[in-house]
């Protein structure tokens, strides 16, 4: 993973918005309003770190957007009436992130490339029910 300033956001309202880059023609519409950290993988993937701009229910989106620029998997991570401000972003290797935002602890983000269908036990980020039985790449502890 590195660090990369590829892609702009265009909020719609203060949960949505619209993803674009000068290298692609199509937009994808993303969870969150603020575009807080965005990244590249080896494998030519990225992954775009959103929050919702919500002082007391803050809401951290993760992204993963494959090459043919379409969304791969997106997790969120929230708790009613808690605030959260993403910091200590550290690179850990080329398929791990490790960051915090709304405890003490730090939040491990590993990223599968090959996919997994049932999320593991450990798993605290929230996902859309719609992708219960997708292919998962995005593993949060």
């Amino acid at each position: 993973m590195k660090d990369n300033d590829l892609f702009s956001l265009t909020p719609t309202n203060q949960e949505e918005s619209i993803l674009t880059t000068s290298q692609q023609a199509e937009s994808i519409n993303v969870k969150g309003s603020v575009l807080e950290h965005q990244l590249s993988l080896e494998n030519g993937w990225y992954l775009v770190l959103t929050t919702a701009n919500s002082p007391y229910d803050e809401a951290l989106y993760a992204t993963l957007i494959d090459q043919d620029f379409k969304v791969a998997d997106q997790v969120e991570i929230s708790n009613d009436l808690t605030p959260g401000v993403l910091k200590d972003i550290q690179i850990r290797d080329k398929d791990c992130l490790e960051f915090s935002f709304n405890k003490p602890d730090p939040y491990i983000l590993d990223v599968d490339t090959k996919g997994f269908i049932i999320p593991k036990p450990s798993d605290k980020g929230k996902r859309p029910f719609h992708t219960i039985f997708k292919k998962k790449h995005l593993h949060i502890h």
